[in-house]
């Protein structure tokens, strides 16, 4: 399957999202189905699964940034 084929599918699937025809969604998403297997399973059927790799080190806990106080001005002293 080439590029180009491939993003055909996916553009009829978005349209038949759009069209809100349940019938036609549902078969696009079985022709996506046979597509994304097609493309998938094309030459890793050997291969594990993809590992996600961790930090080597703890990393510390995300804090927001702390901002300083804005200067207030007192009420009426504006002018």
């Amino acid at each position: 399957m080439t590029k180009a084929e491939f993003a055909q599918i996916i553009d009829a699937y978005a349209d038949s999202k759009v069209s809100g025809n349940k019938y036609l969604v549902e078969r696009m998403i079985g022709e996506l189905n046979v597509a994304l297997d097609e493309v998938c399973d094309s030459g890793g059927g050997d291969m594990p699964p993809a590992e996600i790799p961790s930090p080597p080190h703890q990393l510390p806990p995300l804090t927001p940034p702390s901002f300083p106080e804005p200067n207030r001005i007192p009420v009426g002293a504006e002018y």
